[in-house]
């Protein structure tokens, strides 16, 4: 899946019937944050085997978080999550790019304030929360 332009998920996972991508977090604190870039990147995989739905291939978007002394958890995205960061981002873009266009923002402020956007946290894994899907 390499390209200019195109983000990798840490990992995939393919059966005959299901492609499965992974967001991998390790955290030794109380929670692994997922950051909207990390989501984008499970969007783009999907994006790029979304012509196998035709054929019946199921696609699944999961993050997984280890923890010190505990057993994995794995949180599975569903299509409004990934559909809800997909439309932040592309609102706030827009915001700033309608400064950058009246001028309200330099071009340098705009960038820095771009990359923000990206690294705002989308949500929280703690060690407690229980896995909605299973390996």
């Amino acid at each position: 899946m390499s390209g200019q332009g195109r983000l990798q998920p840490d990992c995939e996972a393919l059966s005959s019937d299901t492609i499965v991508v992974f967001e991998c977090k390790s955290s030794q604190t109380g929670t692994a944050p997922v950051r909207r870039l990390q989501i984008e990147k499970l969007n783009q995989a999907l994006d790029y085997y979304s012509p196998l739905k035709a054929r019946g291939v199921k696609l699944e978007a999961i993050v997984a978080a280890k923890f010190p002394y505990r057993d994995w958890v794995f949180r599975k995205l569903s299509p409004r999550d990934l559909e809800e960061n997909r439309e932040t981002i592309a609102t706030k873009v827009e915001e700033l790019n309608e400064g950058l266009r009246s001028g309200s923002i330099q071009e340098n402020l705009f960038k820095q304030r771009v990359g923000s956007v990206y690294q705002e946290t989308f949500l929280r894994i703690k060690p407690q929360d229980p896995s909605n899907w299973q390996p």
